[in-house]
C-alpha cells in the first residue's frame, strides 16, 4: 500500500510539475502574442504616418507648381504690357 501511495504521489507531482509548464508555455505563447501585436499595431501607425508624409508631399508639390505657374504668368504679362 505505501509503495502504491508513493508511486500515486510521484504521479501527482509529476503531472502538477507538467501542469505548470504548460502554463509558463502558455504564458509565454500570450506574452509572445501581445508583443507581436504591439508591433502589427506600430507598423500600422508607421504606414499610416508614411501614407500621409506621402499625401503632404503631393500637396506640397502641387502648391509649389501652382506658385511657379501663377510667377510664371505674372512674368509673361509684366512682359506683354
Amino acid at each position: 500500500m505505501r509503495k502504491e501511495n508513493e508511486r500515486f504521489a510521484k504521479e501527482v507531482c509529476d503531472s502538477l510539475k507538467l501542469r505548470k509548464e504548460n502554463e509558463c508555455f502558455a504564458n509565454e505563447v500570450c506574452e509572445s502574442l501581445k508583443v507581436r501585436k504591439e508591433k502589427e499595431c506600430f507598423t500600422n501607425e508607421v504606414r499610416e504616418s508614411l501614407s500621409k508624409r506621402k499625401e503632404n508631399e503631393r500637396f506640397v508639390n502641387e502648391v509649389c507648381d501652382s506658385l511657379k505657374l501663377r510667377k510664371e504668368n505674372g512674368a509673361l504679362r509684366k512682359r506683354s504690357l
